[in-house]
């Protein structure tokens, strides 16, 4: 058979919980519904990072944060990291992205980047809106907290249909590139930023939620919320938030996962209409999770708790054979398995191991907190956190005093209470396979400048006319 294609769709901080294959028979997932019954279903997946950057880098190297430098957003890899995009690309895949995708630096092994951040120069998304005479305005949204409300959730209806929406257009070039695609086998990554906050969506996708009937996180019930999640609560008033508030923000983020589940539906029509489904895995995860109101507050931070990195992963392959995976898994085994299905060596310096032929009994994340330092133009650390999560135990390591916790996630699903006190021998045992994995898993770089021993004693490379 021809070599296999990938589709790649990544949505930003969604939840693995708020998806209906995932049990939330709350939301309207139908799409990622059908396509979950059509792949392996992976129950227990774990982003690499409970913030978007290194949680990406790690996903595209095959690196833990640690090894690849990417430790928190903003926080740059070096330009000799190789991402398995770039592999295929070098094997003669055509590799190209649509939407969201979050790496540093571009292009990251794409030939083809189609971008809709505000951010970038020359932005596809700005140039389609500008045809129209239109401009950015056509995403605001109206904020239903008034100004002055202590606390920092945005939220509301958008003005305009969410056909205008960035993430709509993003869909739409991937789309009209389908026909481009040609007889080389491809890799199309598109990436959603719903539904990351700011909360809002149309009346649409709001009014297919009955906010006063959903189940919502229970965010009020008191309880020693961790420091790390303490001080996010205090410093962007989260304790004046509302019941009725909880339920609109959770029936705007809902909202938006359905659009996003619209848009990759269309895609997915798009693709079979085109007759590329036949060859073709496509794959769906997020970066990593989100807050919504569980612990009393919203939004993510720079600490790997279960619900920040807790993700969807569904991988489909070309014969569309159900299956569910219940071991553990890691964004840093997927670029073994695209490698290994497209017929690749996996290079030695990438740690994970194929999602497709393996699981693991834990799974590991981490995070740094950074300041950036004008004199080195540089992001140093100032706090890092390791976490190790199995069936029954998360523990969360810290050079932050006080704030390593463990939590019995058998009893206590959301994680509210640090046992750490009351279990200390379990905490030494996943402390110790802490240790383990960070001191066996970062694998060095040798860039070709420097010779392996036996090419070093045959000379290869050298000068030898200087040796006496």
């Amino acid at each position: 058979m021809d070599r296999p294609n990938f589709v790649f769709i990544i949505a930003d901080q969604l939840r693995a919980d708020c998806l209906r294959f995932m049990g939330n028979a709350d939301v309207h997932t139908p799409h990622l519904d059908a396509l979950s019954k059509q792949g392996r279903l992976y129950r227990n997946h774990i982003a690499q990072a409970p913030v978007c950057f290194p949680s990406r880098t790690a996903l595209m190297t095959g690196r833990t944060p640690h090894s690849n430098g990417a430790f928190n957003n903003l926080v740059g890899t070096g330009a000799h990291e190789v991402s398995y995009v770039q592999l295929l690309a070098d094997a003669g895949y055509r590799c190209v992205s649509f939407g969201s995708n979050h790496m540093q630096p571009e292009p990251f092994g794409f030939q083809k980047v189609v971008t809709s951040r505000s951010n970038y120069p020359n932005a596809a998304y700005d140039k389609w809106l500008n045809d129209q005479g239109l401009d950015r305005s056509v995403t605001d949204y109206h904020p239903q907290n008034e100004l002055g409300n202590p606390h920092q959730i945005s939220y509301g209806l958008m003005a305009e249909d969410m056909s205008y929406h960035w993430d709509a257009f993003s869909t739409s070039r991937a789309i009209e590139y389908l026909p481009e695609l040609g007889d080389d086998p491809f890799y199309l990554h598109l990436g959603f930023h719903l539904p990351h906050p700011p909360y809002f969506c149309d009346p649409h996708y709001f009014d297919l939620y009955d906010h006063e009937q959903i189940e919502i996180a229970d965010y009020a019930t008191p309880f020693d919320r961790h420091p790390k999640l303490q001080a996010m609560s205090e410093s962007k008033g989260f304790a004046h938030v509302s019941e009725e508030e909880v339920r609109e923000v959770t029936a705007y983020y809902y909202g938006a996962i359905s659009f996003v589940d619209a848009q990759i539906g269309r895609f997915l029509e798009a693709l079979k209409a085109q007759g590329l489904d036949k060859n073709t895995h496509i794959v769906f995860t997020a970066d990593h999770g989100h807050f919504c109101g569980q612990h009393g507050v919203f939004d993510k931070t720079t600490f790997p708790h279960h619900g920040l990195v807790h993700v969807p992963l569904v991988w489909a392959e070309p014969d569309r054979q159900a299956s569910k995976v219940n071991g553990f898994t890691e964004h840093i085994d997927l670029a073994p398995a695209f490698l290994e299905r497209a017929g690749l060596d996996v290079p030695y310096f990438m740690e994970g191991q194929n999602v497709l032929t393996s699981e693991r009994d834990w799974a590991f994340a981490e995070v740094g907190d950074g300041v950036y330092q004008d004199p080195i133009q540089r992001y140093v650390k100032t706090g890092y956190y390791a976490s190790s999560i199995d069936a029954q135990w998360q523990y969360i390591y810290s050079t932050v005093d006080g704030h390593s916790a463990l939590y019995n996630l058998s009893e206590d699903a959301d994680g509210r209470y640090n046992v750490l006190d009351k279990y200390p021998d379990i905490a030494v045992a996943c402390k110790d396979r802490l240790l383990d994995r960070l001191l066996m898993g970062s694998i060095a770089r040798q860039d070709n400048s420097i010779k392996s021993f036996l090419e070093f004693r045959e000379g290869e490379g050298m000068d030898l006319s200087v040796l006496d």
